[in-house]
């Protein structure tokens, strides 16, 4: 941890991609991840997980994350320069209002569902060059801080499935963030905190 906050104060400000996945698709999802990863260290920073419950409907869990995930990194010190998310438009706002001084920027994926006049066809008529050109160079610029893949979400995922089985339904949202949290990092069983970790046990509300 103490050489993770190394590298990060010193790659400061931080190019971050910010990415939310959901249990399930639709408007059905119990619960929902967000991740936020540095793309010049390639490191998850931050990660939250949020249940549908909690926030009013599944379609504010990617908000929520998001909130979760910048305000943690707020109170580790570190500062946003650039953030690359989907176009879902509660985040924008949310990063509009809040983030004043940071770059917004889309995914290449979701600037292609929403601009599908980047590619017209012949019959439409003769291709306006440098139009395209400059539609085509900031998708590549796009690209060079895109996610190329989600296979950190979908790993939280699998925790999350491997923690919370079907004997495990009373497992609280909070404990299972932490026991989420505690898996993933893979911390060695030497430089494991047992004293704290029994703290927060006692500390707890237990059902007996």
């Amino acid at each position: 941890m103490r050489k993770q906050e190394q590298l990060l104060q010193a790659a400061q400000p931080l190019i971050l991609a910010g990415e939310g996945r959901a249990d399930s698709p639709g408007h059905s999802a119990k619960y929902g991840s967000y991740t936020m990863m540095d793309l010049r260290t390639n490191r998850i920073l931050a990660s939250q997980l949020v249940q549908s419950n909690k926030v009013a409907g599944s379609n504010n869990m990617e908000k929520e994350g998001l909130i979760r995930t910048v305000t943690e990194l707020w109170a580790r010190n570190l500062q946003v320069a650039t953030i690359v998310t989907d176009r879902h438009l509660q985040v924008a706002k949310w990063i509009r209002e809040n983030m004043p001084g940071t770059q917004h920027l889309y995914d290449v994926w979701h600037i292609h569902g929403g601009h599908v006049e980047l590619y017209p066809q012949c019959e439409h008529g003769p291709l306006r060059r440098q139009w395209i050109q400059r539609k085509v160079f900031k998708l590549m610029c796009c690209c060079l801080v895109v996610l190329v893949s989600n296979a950190e979400a979908e790993r939280v995922f699998s925790c999350q499935n491997r923690i919370k089985t079907k004997t495990r339904a009373l497992l609280g949202i909070d404990q299972l963030d932490r026991l989420i949290r505690l898996s993933y990092a893979k911390v060695p069983m030497a430089q494991f905190d047992f004293v704290g970790a029994r703290d927060i046990y006692l500390e707890a509300p237990r059902r007996l």
